[in-house]
C-alpha cells in the first residue's frame, strides 16, 4: 500500500482522516496525518534531536519500511516525552506502524495459521471486518482449529448486530461445545431479542444449569420468565443474580418493574432506588437488551 506524500505533509495536528484502502471510520492512529508528520523538512524538536533523525524516520514511513520506521519510533519510548501531546503523538505512530506490521506478517507468510490470525485480529481491532472475516472464513476453509475461529468471527457478527449470522455460527459452536453456558446465554440472547421466548427460556434454562453460578443465565431467565408472565419464577431467578452480582444494577430494574406490577410499591420503589445508585457506579452500561456478547471462552 502507498501513501501519497499529501496526506502527511502540511496536515493539520489535530486532523483525522482516513488512508487509502481503510473504512472513514476507522481510526488506527489516524490523527494519521500525525503531528510529527506534518512538517517536511524542519523535523519536531519534542520526538526527534534533530532535523535529520526526523527525514530518517519520516523517509522510512513513507517508504513503507515498517521494520525501520518502528525502530526509529519505539526508542522514543524510553523515556516516555514529559508532555502529553507529544506523548500522545508517539502512541499514534506506534499504533499506526503496529497496524502496518501485522498487515505485512500477514502478507508475508500466508501459509501460517498463527500470522493469519493476528492479521485477522488486526483488522477486526481496526474496524475492518470484512477482512477479518475474509481470513477467518480461509482458514477454516483450511481445517484450521474451528472453536477458536467460530469464536471470533462470532464476536465480529455480534458486534455488528447480524443476529441470524451470528446465531448460524454460535449454533455450529455448540455442536463442537454443546456445554459451553457462554455459548448457550448468547443463543438465548438472541432469541431474545427476535422475541422467541421459548427458544430464549431454554438456551438460559440449560446455561444455568450447566453453570448454577453464571450470572448472565439467571438474569435472562429472569427477564424472559417476566416477559412470560410468571412474575414468581422471574422474581427467583432475579434475586439469585443479585446475590451473584451484588454490584450489578440490571437485575434490579426488571425486579422494580415486577413489584410495581404486583401493586407492591415500596418494593418497587427500593428496588428502583437501587438499582439508580448501582448504576451511577457502573456509568454507561444500559439495563435492558444489553447487547453486549458474553465473553465466549
Amino acid at each position: 500500500m502507498e501513501f501519497p506524500l499529501s496526506l502527511f505533509a502540511g496536515a493539520p495536528a489535530a486532523g483525522t482522516g482516513s488512508l487509502p484502502g481503510l473504512s472513514g471510520q476507522t481510526s488506527v492512529g489516524l490523527s494519521a496525518r500525525f503531528t510529527v508528520l506534518s512538517s517536511a523538512g524542519e523535523g519536531n524538536p519534542r520526538l526527534f534531536p534533530s532535523a535529520r533523525a526526523y527525514r530518517e524516520f519520516r523517509a522510512a514511513f513513507l517508504g513503507d519500511d515498517i521494520l525501520a520506521a518502528g525502530k526509529i519510533a519505539s526508542a522514543k519510548v524510553d523515556p516516555l516525552p514529559e508532555d502529553p501531546e507529544t506523548a500522545f503523538t508517539l502512541g499514534e505512530v506506534l499504533h499506526w506502524l503496529a497496524f502496518r506490521f501485522y498487515d505485512h506478517v500477514g502478507r508475508a507468510f500466508p501459509a501460517s495459521e498463527a500470522a493469519q490470525r493476528l492479521a485477522a485480529e488486526n483488522f477486526s481491532a481496526a474496524g475492518l471486518q470484512e477482512k477479518a472475516l475474509e481470513i477467518y472464513q480461509g482458514l477454516l476453509e483450511n481445517g484450521a482449529k474451528s472453536a477458536d475461529l467460530l469464536r471470533e468471527i462470532a464476536k465480529i457478527y455480534w458486534a455488528q448486530h447480524r443476529w441470524e449470522e451470528a446465531l448460524k455460527v454460535l449454533e455450529s459452536l455448540m455442536q463442537t461445545d454443546p456445554y459451553d453456558p457462554s455459548t448457550l446465554v448468547n443463543v438465548g440472547r438472541i432469541y431474545s431479542y427476535q422475541q422467541n421466548l421459548e427458544r430464549a427460556g431454554r438456551f438460559f434454562q440449560r446455561a444455568a444449569e450447566v453453570d448454577p453460578k453464571m450470572f448472565e443465565a439467571h438474569l435472562g431467565l429472569g427477564e424472559i420468565l417476566r416477559r412470560k408472565g410468571n412474575d414468581e419464577g422471574a422474581l427467583k431467578e432475579l434475586l439469585l443474580a443479585c446475590q451473584l452480582e451484588p454490584e450489578n444494577p440490571r437485575p434490579h430494574y426488571l425486579l422494580s418493574q415486577i413489584y410495581r406490577g404486583l401493586d407492591r410499591k415500596d418494593l418497587a420503589r427500593d428496588e428502583m432506588l437501587t438499582f439508580q445508585r448501582l448504576q451511577g457506579r457502573a456509568g454507561s452500561d444500559t439495563t435492558q437488551n444489553r447487547r453486549e456478547l458474553v465473553p465466549l471462552e
